[in-house]
Order: C-alpha cells, then structure tokens, then sequence
C-alpha cells in the first residue's frame, strides 16, 4: 500500500505539471492584455508597457512558464496582476468558503442519495421505490443554477427565511454560516443526490439477488442482519468510485452556485481572474484544484481497498 500511495503522489505531480503547463499556453491565446486593465481606461502606451514590464508580461512564454515553476518549488505562486496580492494569500481568503459549501453538499448528497437508494431497494417496485426514482429523475433533470434561482425567490425573496447569498465566516457568527450555506450547498448537493440515490439502488438490488443473500435468509438470520451486514457493505463498493465522482463534481460545479448566491470562494475567484486574464490567480487556482482532484482519487482508492478486501495494491 505504502508503494502504492507513493506511486500516485508522484504520478499526482506530473499531472499537475502538465495541467499548469496546458492552462498557461491556453491563456495566452485569448484575446486581451491585463497590463491594458490594469493600467485602466486613458492610460498611456508608456504606462501600459511599465505595468507588463514589472509583471513580466513582456517575457517569452517558455521564460514566463519557466519563472512561474521556480516560484512554486519554493511556495510562491506569485502575485495578483489586479489585486496586487501574493496568489497564496487571495486563495488562503476564498478557500474555507469553498470547502464549507463542497464540504455541506457533499454532507447532504451522501446522507439523503445513499439512504433514499437503500430504501428504495428494499422496496423495489413499490410506490416508494417509484417515488425515488422519479425524484432522483427530477433531480437529475434541472440545472443547479435555475435551481438557485428559484430557492432565492421562494425562500428569501418571498418568505424572507434565508438569506439570498452572501457568506458568513464560521468563526464569526456560526448561525449566520450556517444560515448562509443552506441554499447554496442544496442548490449543488440535487443533481448528486439523485444520481447517488439510482447507483445506490441499483448495487443493493443486485447484490440481494445473489445466492448467499438468499442462503443467508434461509438460514433463519434476521433479515436486516442480512441487510445491514452484507448486503449493504457489498453494494457500497461501487457506490465507493461514484462518491469520488461526485465530490470532483460538486468542486468544480460550485463556479455556478457561488456566482449566483455572490460567495466568495475559489470558483468565484477563477471566473473573475479568467475575465480579467489575471494569469497567476488562474494558475494558482487550477493547481490548488487538480491538486485536490488528485488526492481525492487516491482517497477513493484507499477506500475501496478497506471496504473491499479482494482489492490488492501492490
């Protein structure tokens, strides 16, 4: 195991070698100079070519690819062209409102996906078991973003219960955080809990099909012994990868929730820098993310191997 851990980190970090390498050469084919929005609206060729001088905008790509790696062996991911702050500092400031909606959504989707499959396979071809899957086809059906819109219509604009966005630090006011993450982390957590709910059940009814679920039944053992004890163990080992799946998902999705509910987390932070070609925010921001992707594939490993013991890394 200790071998194979070893051998995705550093798989892990050509990956992300070559993703900062694909994300700078793309950036530079789109049209527009941040030094021309820095300097802003009026500002002479002189001050425009000083402002791409003094953040090396002037510099080959090759030179500018180059300084930016250096910069990372040694923690510095550089600094904002618009914001003037170390890229470090602005992603420390968004991450926590990041992790708190993902973390939530992920929360929720695990929780209500999971526990509405198991049900509806232990009540397959019933009205509940019906019930779940046209929900979780609903679910599956609307764009988050339309979603959002409409939680903030009915429960903030018309019944004035939760707040239309904005985020509230946990340290500061935890009700008011927790009052804030209601809607967004819902908004994200819809789409999952419906496609978690159907890969749930669809495992569970498959593995109390096989023989020694019905061996187990015949020799008297309570029936949600059986279910409990291995029925659902053996169906969660594919529900395993699909969690994995689903929390990249919500990571990368929350760029739609945390513009609509105006959170400022990393998602945010990644439209606003992509607008505004502010190359070392984009860098630093897609980094910390394929980084995160990353680690939560070898998790997802690891885990498959605890609930599955046929698994074997060698």
């Amino acid at each position: 195991m200790i071998g194979f851990i070893t051998k995705r980190l550093l798989t892990a970090v050509v990956v992300l070698a070559i993703v900062s390498l694909i994300s700078f050469s793309l950036m530079q084919l789109v049209p527009g100079d941040p030094a021309v929005v820095l300097a802003g609206v009026g500002a002479t060729a002189d001050q425009v070519e000083a402002i791409r001088q003094a953040y090396g905008l002037d510099m080959p790509l090759p030179v500018q690819i180059g300084r930016w790696y250096l910069g990372l062996l040694h923690g510095d991911l550089g600094r904002s062209v618009l914001m003037g702050s170390p890229v470090t500092q602005v992603i420390a400031e968004r991450l926590p409102a990041t992790l708190s909606l993902t973390a939530i959504a992920f929360a929720i989707s695990l929780v209500v996906g999971i526990a509405g499959g198991i049900l509806a396979a232990l009540n397959q071809d019933r009205w509940f078991d019906r019930f779940i899957l046209a929900s979780s086809a609903f679910g599956l059906s609307i764009p988050s973003f339309w979603l959002a819109i409409l939680l903030i219509i009915v429960f903030s604009v018309n019944l004035t219960w939760l707040p239309a966005g904005g985020y509230v630090p946990l340290g500061r006011d935890p009700l008011g955080w927790a009052m804030s993450m209601i809607l967004p982390a819902f908004s994200l957590a819809l789409l999952q809990i419906g496609y978690l709910a159907r890969i749930t059940r669809t495992a569970l009814v498959d593995v109390l099909s096989q023989d020694y679920i019905r061996t187990a039944v015949a020799k008297g053992i309570p029936h949600w012994r059986v279910v409990t004890r291995h029925a659902v163990r053996n169906a969660l080992i594919p529900v395993v990868t699909v969690v994995g799946i689903i929390f990249s998902l919500m990571l990368s999705g929350s760029v739609v929730i945390e513009t609509v509910f105006s959170i400022p987390g990393l998602g945010r932070l990644m439209s606003s820098a992509i607008m505004s070609r502010d190359y070392p925010v984009i860098q630093g921001t897609l980094l910390v993310t394929a980084a995160a992707f990353s680690l939560i594939n070898l998790l997802v490993d690891i885990i498959y191997a605890v609930v599955d013991p046929r698994v074997k890394y060698d």
